[in-house]
């Protein structure tokens, strides 16, 4: 199973987020299916508990969403197209 961006591409452009490096919140590994979260106790960010039962996991389906204004999205799609003429 792949999960396809926004963008194309058959990654996820940020795969770590919250916390430090190395220790992510929540990080995704390049190979699919494989990850962890490092917040123990808590999370240096947002102060928020470790995401998952034990801090590396592995998961078999992702599910990403993305909420924005579409019209605006479009907007700027179009003129990074136009830059790229």
């Amino acid at each position: 199973m792949s999960n396809i961006c926004n963008t194309g591409t058959l990654f996820l452009p940020l795969q770590g987020m919250g916390g430090q490096l190395n220790y992510f919140s929540l990080w995704l590994a390049d190979e699919y299916g494989k990850g962890h979260s490092m917040a123990k106790p808590l999370g240096t960010t947002y102060h928020s508990p470790q995401l998952s039962a034990e801090p590396h996991f592995e998961f078999s389906d992702l599910q990403v969403w993305r909420c924005s204004n579409i019209q605006e999205d479009e907007e700027a799609e179009e003129e990074a197209r136009e830059k790229v003429k």
